[in-house]
């Protein structure tokens, strides 16, 4: 399975989340591969405030709390192709999907 994403957000761009309305800055992302790992823009939230910020967006397992064990981590686990239908088979993603971070 391919993964590709791009974006491309004009200034002035409006974006609604949980009855919050924000504007949005100009981003513009060329297409790239997943496994490249670049910074994307997410959008956080806390309770009635959000923000926007390019961030980097992975799923990372409990166990790897330094840089060099999420790179270990890639070699072994595949977690890019982690799908909904699968998590709840998956020791590797269930948990992290659920309660963990990016």
């Amino acid at each position: 399975m391919c993964y590709y994403n791009s974006i491309n957000t004009p200034k002035g761009s409006k974006v609604t989340f949980n009855a919050i309305t924000k504007d949005l800055p100009a981003i513009e992302r060329p297409m790239q591969s997943g496994f490249e790992y670049g910074d994307w823009p997410i959008i956080k939230t806390n309770g009635e405030h959000c923000s926007f910020e390019l961030t980097h967006w992975e799923l990372i397992a409990p166990w790897e709390n330094k840089s060099f064990e999420v790179l270990k981590g890639r070699e072994k686990f595949n977690t890019l192709n982690a799908t909904a239908k699968g998590l709840p088979e998956s020791k590797h993603s269930m948990q992290s999907a659920l309660k963990r971070r990016c």
